[in-house]
């Protein structure tokens, strides 16, 4: 489900929840105005990234909202920090593209100008030279943005199911057919994995938020 729901997109989303909601498995939840507008399905729900769940306080919170749902950890707890969560229902960030930001200033719009073209991939570039992708979202005008390079952790999922986690999630944003079929491989063969990627970052697992 997206980040951001304004009061227009209200009668555009309930009519696409109703056109899948027979098929699908339940919803991911970036925000809790998002859970309060989907309750009433009564679906599984997992609790995303965006939620910042740091400690057990906020887990608390969000599984006596559903008690069944499952959860991603903020994305800004190292390994340690995670330990003192219980992760029996938590997902991982195998691979994937960590959105960064999200922004109701369009950066197509600012750069090329309105066109209400739903979907693409434009690119701004940081200082580093890297090109950071920006997901436009015009059906409902708002950006997301991404990381430049993705997150890889799957030479870490023996670790990882150690400490108690069961998921692992797999995004892809922009990737050829061929990595893609690279990424899969790499989930049943990680012992190497990492060497046949051209950059990535383990974002904050090793180190934390300095």
């Amino acid at each position: 489900m997206p980040k951001i729901i304004r009061q227009k997109d209200e009668l555009f989303l309930e009519k696409e929840v109703h056109r899948f909601i027979n098929d699908i498995d339940g919803f991911l939840i970036r925000s809790i105005d998002t859970y309060e507008y989907l309750s009433h399905y009564k679906k599984e729900i997992i609790w995303d990234y965006d939620l910042s769940i740091m400690n057990m306080e906020t887990l608390l919170y969000y599984q006596e909202l559903e008690k069944n749902s499952y959860y991603m950890p903020s994305l800004e707890l190292n390994k340690y920090e995670l330990s003192d969560l219980d992760l029996k229902k938590s997902e991982c960030l195998a691979y994937g593209h960590i959105r960064v930001m999200t922004s109701a200033q369009c950066v197509r719009k600012n750069s090329e100008g309105c066109i209400i073209k739903q979907g693409g991939i434009l690119h701004l570039e940081d200082r580093k030279n890297i090109k950071v992708p920006v997901e436009t979202i015009c059906n409902m005008c708002y950006n997301r943005i991404y990381n430049g390079v993705p997150q890889f952790l799957l030479d870490k999922k023996v670790s990882l199911q150690s400490m108690g986690i069961s998921r692992f999630r797999i995004e892809f944003l922009e990737e050829s057919e061929k990595k893609i079929h690279e990424i899969m491989k790499m989930t049943t063969n990680n012992s190497s994995a990492y060497s046949k990627l051209d950059s990535f970052t383990r974002g904050h697992f090793n180190k934390g938020v300095e």
